[in-house]
Order: structure tokens, then C-alpha cells, then sequence
């Protein structure tokens, strides 16, 4: 196990795994066991060199989680945790490294990201 976190609203739990694998449990409803989940392929073998992800929950969503990406271009994916599916793959020219740490903004609608050589990308709604 590399990594559990709760939804924002403790009703779901994504743990993520050396196995290629991220688990989505759901505690909605009726009450469930450990043995009811989804699981959810995603390449999460950093190696030695790179810092492990960490699946992370938006603060301001309970159905959405992202988590670094190993694959290119470098970025990171979000995920639906009500359908347990990819939404999409976020990338910029400035993460030149795999983006092990991703961080969400509690009120805003901003994402960090962060690598082990210290490069810090902000992801944040375009102004028009």
C-alpha cells in the first residue's frame, strides 16, 4: 500500500497500490465491507528515483481524485470516482518531470504539482 485518503466527505476512500492498481471503496448508503471496491489500472511503479504518488481527493468535489502520471507527456490524471473512470490527463510544456505530488486548492479552482528536482507548476482556470 503506498497511499489511502478519504473523500471530503469520508463517504469513499482511493488507495493506491504498487500493483499497478488504485482501489475506489465506497461507503455510501448501506454500510459495505473492504471487500466491495473498484479497482481502477494506473501505472504507480516510480522506481527508487521518483517520489511515490499519492492519490489525492479535490477538496471542493467528492467524486473527483487525481494522482501523478509516469507516462508522456509528463502531467497528471483525474479521475471520477462516481463511475470509477479516467476524465482526463492534465499537461504543460513546464513539467518536464514526472509529477509526483499533485496538491488542489481547498477553494480554488487551482492544482499544484510538484517533482522530486523541486519544480513546483500551477494548474489553474483560465481568465477571459
Amino acid at each position: 500500500m503506498q497511499s489511502a485518503f478519504f473523500s471530503p466527505k469520508c463517504d469513499r476512500m482511493v488507495a493506491q497500490n504498487a500493483d499497478d492498481s488504485l482501489y475506489l471503496f465506497n461507503f455510501q448508503g448501506t454500510p459495505s465491507s473492504l471487500k466491495d471496491f473498484k479497482t481502477i489500472r494506473h501505472d504507480n511503479r516510480t522506481g527508487r528515483w521518483v517520489t511515490n504518488f499519492k492519490t489525492v481527493w479535490d477538496p471542493k468535489r467528492n467524486n473527483m481524485f487525481m494522482v501523478g502520471s509516469m507516462s508522456n507527456p509528463r502531467g497528471f490524471d483525474t479521475f471520477d470516482a462516481d463511475s470509477a473512470t479516467h476524465l482526463t490527463k492534465l499537461t504543460h510544456p513546464l513539467v518536464t518531470a514526472i509529477p509526483a505530488l499533485v496538491a488542489p486548492h481547498p477553494t480554488l479552482n487551482a492544482i499544484f504539482t510538484g517533482n522530486a528536482s523541486g519544480r513546483v507548476v500551477l494548474f489553474r482556470q483560465a481568465k477571459y
